[in-house]
């Protein structure tokens, strides 16, 4: 038996194996150990454990692996190697933690849960097609190359460091968690038709989060066709990061967007000038203005201009759900902080029609009972088209066509007027340049 309760190994709080040398079983002794096993010699002892294991009350085999020292050139998982229990694997929970592993091949193997957190991987982890319903790797260092493409309900790598190339084509069921993560070298995020992060037939969109992770290599990474809907990055640096075929769009929102702004509107904060304000509030309208700068200079880097200006409008409307202002909400109001050309045009023409009938209404030659009335209309369009040019001409600061002998009031409206429209006309010819610059 490889389990006795009589004699137990000092290699991690948990075992009771069968100490072989130096108080430690054949799992825990070093690779380097004058006594360790060969890699043929330790897949046997791993087959006869997984073999000899015990349904727990899920109908779960529980396989407790922490601490284990695998041997030199060791590949864990080998499929020809572990075929013989490979109906027993789909059905494992498998806890290799604070483990030093060689390398990882999992290739058409069902493995229920697979807990490779807080260990060390000296080779190279493949996890090929395969359907495991968790995989946590946090705190793991990879020191190798990581590629993953299996089918997972939930993927947990929070704090794991990934030193070479790393890889993500998996089909992700419920979350995916990279928070924390360093990513050194070039970084892969792929799938066909948005499968990676898509969402399942529930409609419910995939969490994924990258809070506070670290791209070391931005200009090298790369999300393709995947689904962001419900993604974070928080505190990450995106500028050189490319996004090619992404989904960010949020109904709730009516354009492409972050989630984390979608549950702040889901708390009703809304632009208020009366709004409280609180350390916390603050705070993550702070984090949210960072995350959508950071995706839109990423975008506008390539040359997705559409989706870059969404990302500005989030960017503008969580600055002014952090702190109320005049100044950007009459942004908002003029062009949809320089997107819309069709709004801010509409309003520069309406500022003419405004300032004309208010002209016509202080007129002291014109009242709107003669222009009703008067049956000279010949005189009445004569002196209409007389305003009409003096409104062009104060809207477009032209001295020439400004009427003569107005009242006080007047030359307020005109002055007022004076510096309306023109800042109006600059909104849409900023919205005009963004529009053709996409």
């Amino acid at each position: 038996m490889i389990e006795t309760k009589n004699k137990e190994c000092k290699g991690h709080s948990r075992c009771q194996r069968i100490p072989v040398s130096d108080g430690l079983c054949a799992f825990h002794l070093p690779s380097d150990h004058k006594n360790s096993l060969s890699c043929d010699k330790y897949n046997d002892l791993l087959i006869e454990e997984i073999k000899e294991a015990k349904e727990n009350r899920d109908d779960i085999f529980e396989l407790h692996w922490e601490g284990f020292n695998f041997p030199k050139d060791h590949v864990l998982f080998d499929f020809l190697k572990f075929e013989a229990v490979s109906e027993k694997l789909s059905k494992s929970w498998i806890n290799i933690r604070e483990s030093n592993i060689q390398n990882i091949l999992i290739a058409a193997r069902d493995i229920h849960t697979l807990i490779l957190s807080d260990s060390i991987v000296h080779g190279d982890t493949t996890i090929g097609v395969a359907d495991i319903r968790r995989i946590s790797t946090g705190k793991t260092i990879f020191h190798g190359k990581f590629h993953c493409a299996s089918r997972t309900h939930e993927f947990d790598a929070r704090g794991a460091i990934f030193e070479d190339e790393f890889s993500f084509t998996a089909t992700i069921y419920k979350r995916a968690i990279f928070t924390n993560c360093r990513f050194l070298k070039s970084c892969i995020f792929s799938g066909v038709s948005g499968q990676v992060f898509e969402n399942n037939a529930d409609n419910e969109f995939r969490i994924v989060g990258f809070d506070y992770s670290i791209f070391g290599k931005p200009n090298e990474t790369l999300f393709q066709d995947v689904d962001l809907r419900k993604a974070s990055f928080n505190s990450v640096a995106l500028v050189d990061v490319r996004f090619n075929n992404t989904n960010f769009y949020q109904e709730e929102l009516n354009r492409n967007g972050l989630y984390n702004e979608v549950k702040e509107l889901q708390k009703n904060n809304k632009p208020s000038s009366n709004q409280a304000k609180n350390n916390n509030t603050i705070k993550r309208f702070h984090h949210l203005i960072y995350e959508y700068r950071q995706i839109r200079m990423a975008m506008e880097s390539n040359k997705e201009y559409t989706k870059a200006h969404d990302f500005y409008i989030g960017e503008m409307e969580s600055r002014q759900r952090q702190n109320w202002s005049f100044v950007i909400g009459l942004y908002r109001f003029s062009s949809h902080f320089g997107t819309n050309y069709t709004r801010a045009f509409c309003i520069l023409i309406c500022m003419f029609i405004i300032h004309f009938f208010l002209s016509i209404i202080l007129s002291p030659d014109i009242s709107i009972l003669k222009l009703c009335c008067d049956s000279n209309m010949a005189n009445n369009w004569l002196q209409l088209s007389d305003i009409a040019i003096h409104s062009i001409s104060t809207g477009t600061l032209q001295r020439v066509g400004l009427l003569e002998n107005t009242s006080n009031w007047q030359s307020l409206i005109d002055l007022i007027f004076r510096v309306l429209i023109p800042i109006q006309a600059a909104m849409f010819v900023l919205a005009l340049r963004n529009k053709t610059k996409r």
